[in-house]
């Protein structure tokens, strides 16, 4: 056995008929191997690795970045930024910044991580909030190349490609910079039964060709380890990757794979592996998955590697080291056998999968990838029955499965109440896609006025109306409210019938004010006068008839001479539109101190009516 690597050319990016000169960074992004995004200047293409394919999408955007449940996008357009589900064709959140973006990531499924000149944002999709800033940094030359978490969110590395290395926490609030290409972190944990994991924070120390290895918190488990990092002279680290089976893999500017023990800190292996340029690299499977600048997709993964260090390095302590290493995480190895059976034979691999107990959502992820979304279901009735917070994401894939495939089996297992813990926010679209407005009130509970914001406009009314029907006199301003803001998406008539069915002028009042001065309907503008005048606002009709050139001056003005209430608010009209004849008409209806008065508050208009006046005689 001379090599534990095993290099393989997946596809090419022309292979898929997607030709291009040549790659850049800009131009690529790939958050996992199943969110690859290309940007080109007409269109978005969306490629995914297993097995092979490219989805051409007509949208317009300086960049993209495709999720990992790979059917959310973030598009990037200037200081705009925007989420959509491009399986259900919907918006799903949208932001605007004030500064430039170097660098976006999504750290979780939820968060997208936005890295500017000086700070960091985190950006949780869904929850129509803006970006939170994590924290802030200083670094000249900024080259943003990298972002990572830590499982649970509390430290993150920002890595610059000038060779820095930013450390937060959360808990303590502080950060530290370390000279570094690259970093990762990595779970960790003693290979005796029941042993607690840790998290370890690894970097490259380029000044000294170390790599350094080191525990987060205070359990004192692992013992820090320097070792050194096999790098070339005049080659840098770009990549750092701990798998599940304990191997470190360390690649580099000029294609290098370098392999080490996490756990004991020992060099393993070493090749080079391509002689192009590195435009994006991430973990894939145990191993590693990177794309060059002629657009190769090529996968790095170990190929019995535990023979290779007792065989060729002589080495058995570290092969029994790592062979248990391999043991104690049963689930890796469980996980291949699953996904042969989950090909050619997928009700036993379900019920290979329960007695394995393999990580659910890799489970469903696998079977969705055989687009096998019953046995996907089957499988999750059953493993998690027991209902517990940890399988909240994959609970949401498979609720997300079912709405794309078989939405009835979605809405019967939240109505069945067969889970309680998955988000929320990504199951909403689908609920409303499909009508489900008793799921909807049930899952979410009092609405606010916020819960509007992707509601259906058939649902919405069904809301407000019910508001209306529990107590109008309480709720009305609540009405108006939605109606203020999301009156647009719900439809203005719809809004009007809305208020004239429960007779709500007041309520039609406030709405209508708030579209008078960007509205040219004239029927609108004219229902707002009446309202306005009926419900004895004649000091903002009258400021409005004063002051605007937009509404239809006769049906105005024969209104106000039928209604007789507004006399003030008719010789404005009047005055103002020169309709001598109007008010010749109108002033032996008009009694004298009204007109008096009138004339005292607008002395402008006293020559007008003193010379209509006049004809009269």
């Amino acid at each position: 056995m001379t090599d534990p690597l095993r290099v393989q050319e997946l596809f090419t990016f022309a292979s898929l008929g997607v030709d291009n000169a040549a790659y850049s960074t800009k131009q690529v992004t790939m958050t996992s191997d199943k969110a690859i995004t290309l940007s080109f200047e007409d269109r978005i293409v969306l490629v995914g690795v297993q097995p092979p394919t490219a989805r051409p999408l007509p949208v317009r955007a300086d960049a993209a970045l495709l999720n990992n449940d790979g059917h959310t996008i973030a598009l990037r357009k200037d200081f705009m930024l925007q989420i959509f589900n491009i399986e259900m064709k919907t918006k799903v959140d949208g932001t605007e910044l004030r500064e430039q973006v170097l660098f976006w990531k999504w750290i979780k499924n939820n968060i997208l991580a936005i890295v500017t000149p000086t700070d960091v944002y985190h950006w949780t999709i869904g929850q129509q909030e803006q970006p939170k800033r994590i924290f802030s940094y200083s670094l000249e030359n900024t080259d943003i190349s990298d972002y990572s978490a830590n499982d649970d969110n509390t430290y993150f590395a920002l890595v610059d490609s000038s060779g820095f290395v930013i450390i937060y926490s959360t808990e303590k609030n502080v950060s530290q910079t370390i000279p570094s290409h690259a970093a990762c972190f990595c779970q960790w944990k003693k290979t005796e039964e029941n042993a607690e994991p840790v998290t370890l924070i690894i970097t490259e120390l380029y000044e000294s060709k170390k790599i350094f290895m080191n525990e987060l918190g205070t359990s004192g488990q692992y013992e820090r380890q320097l070792i050194h990092s096999q790098i070339d002279e005049n080659d840098i680290a770009i990549f750092l990757h701990a798998n599940e089976r304990g191997i470190l893999y360390l690649f580099t500017k000029n294609g290098n794979v370098i392999l080490f023990s996490v756990d004991s800190g020992e060099f393993i292996f070493k090749k080079n592996v391509t002689e192009q340029n590195i435009i994006a690299i991430c973990s894939y499977g145990d191993g590693i998955v990177f794309i060059t600048s002629t657009g190769k997709v090529v996968s790095v993964q170990l190929d019995d590697y535990i023979a290779f260090v007792r065989e060729n390095l002589t080495n058995p302590r570290l092969a029994n080291l790592l062979e248990k290493r391999a043991k104690s995480d049963t689930k890796e190895t469980s996980f291949e056998t699953f996904e042969q059976l989950c090909k050619n034979n997928p009700e036993e691999a379900v019920q290979y999968a329960l007695s394995s107990n393999l990580p659910p959502l890799q489970v469903i992820e696998a079977f969705a990838t055989q687009e096998n979304v019953k046995c996907a279901t089957a499988y999750a009735l059953d493993a998690m029955k027991d209902d517990k917070q940890e399988y909240a994401a994959a609970v949401t894939r498979i609720l997300e499965l079912n709405f794309n495939t078989f939405p009835q089996v979605a809405c019967a297992i939240l109505q069945q109440e067969i889970f309680h813990h998955f988000d929320k926010t990504r199951v909403l679209p689908w609920l409303q896609k499909y009508e489900q407005y008793e799921l909807i009130e049930k899952l979410f509970g009092e609405l606010t006025v916020q819960d509007f914001a992707s509601m259906e406009p058939k649902q919405a009314l069904i809301k407000l109306r019910e508001k209306m029907q529990q107590d109008q006199g309480r709720n009305v301003y609540f009405v108006v409210q939605v109606a203020r803001k999301y009156g647009d998406r719900i439809g203005s008539p719809n809004m009007i019938r809305l208020f004239e069915e429960f007779k709500s002028l007041d309520g039609l009042f406030m709405y209508l004010s708030e579209l008078i001065d960007v509205t040219d309907d004239h029927d609108m503008i004219m229902k707002w006068i009446q309202v306005g005048i009926v419900t004895g606002a004649f000091e903002k009709v009258n400021t409005f008839l004063k002051s605007s050139d937009k509404y239809p001056v006769d049906r105005v003005v024969q209104f106000l001479m039928q209604d007789k209430s507004n006399l003030a608010g008719l010789l404005d009209v009047c005055v103002k539109h020169g309709r001598v004849k109007d008010i010749i008409e109108y002033l032996g209806q008009v009694d004298s101190e009204s007109l008096r008065m009138y004339v005292m508050r607008n002395p402008e208009a006293g020559e007008v009516i003193q010379l209509a006046r006049e004809d009269t005689n």
